[in-house]
């Protein structure tokens, strides 16, 4: 029975539920309108909940409806971008830390990954997960707030392997990608002052006992000559 004849009729839709042989509808009036009240709560709870859904399979189909609208109004104008203002060379020293700099405009619900792009083209990073088994590579900030937007890598005791070009890549279709090169240079180690004393020394003599070798002929043949023999004083 439709619910706006029930609502109507309670009475009516009572007697004609089936509730089971033998029942007859109570003939007290305070029975009756209690039995009627209960009828008609059910009734307002049932037409309440089906506006409900209703209103929210409204709201839902809007809100796709939207969205698709705001997709097309947008063409590629929400389209992921890089922040070009962020360097894409980077020096680090060896045995320190660096970070390799990736800013993403608009990102949305794409996902950012991070990959090294030698011969193997490992994957580093995929959204905030970490695939690298070198501990070293941390994503400090993970497009998180309040640094959303940034995807900068971080690398930790810095080796000259790690050198080479490394790629931020955005999940569009197709691809959205930054390079980044990372230049490592060896630190500069200063000669001890042992090491600077002996190599200032070591030339003046080398070149004295260079020079005693070849003069020692010239001077242990002449050697009698240059000293005054002694006189006899009988």
């Amino acid at each position: 029975m439709p619910l706006a004849k029930v609502a109507a009729q309670p009475q009516l839709w009572l007697r004609s539920a089936a509730v089971g042989p033998g029942f007859t509808f109570p003939s007290s009036p305070a029975t009756r309108l209690f039995w009627t009240g209960s009828v008609l709560l059910c009734v307002v709870a049932l037409m309440a909940d089906q506006v409900g859904v209703s209103e929210a399979k409204r709201l839902n189909v809007a809100g796709k409806q939207a969205a698709l609208s705001m997709e097309r109004n947008s063409g590629g104008g929400t389209r992921p971008t890089f922040d070009q203002s962020v360097p894409n060379n980077v020096t680090a020293e060896r045995g320190h830390t660096t970070l390799l700099p990736c800013s993403i405009i608009n990102q949305g619900s794409h996902v950012v990954s991070w990959i090294r792009k030698n011969k193997h083209l490992n994957v580093i990073s995929v959204g905030s997960l970490i695939f690298a088994q070198d501990e070293r590579f941390q994503l400090p900030h993970g497009g998180q707030p309040p640094m959303a937007g940034d995807w900068s890598l971080k690398i930790e005791n810095v080796k000259p392997t790690d050198g080479g070009i490394y790629e931020c890549q955005i999940g569009t279709n197709p691809k959205t990608t930054w390079h980044i090169t990372l230049h490592v240079n060896a630190p500069k180690t200063m000669p001890s002052r042992r090491n600077s004393a002996s190599r200032q020394v070591a030339p003046p003599v080398a070149c004295c006992v260079l020079l005693l070798a070849i003069l020692f002929p010239y001077l242990n043949s002449n050697f009698k000559a240059l000293i005054p023999a002694p006189t006899n004083r009988a």
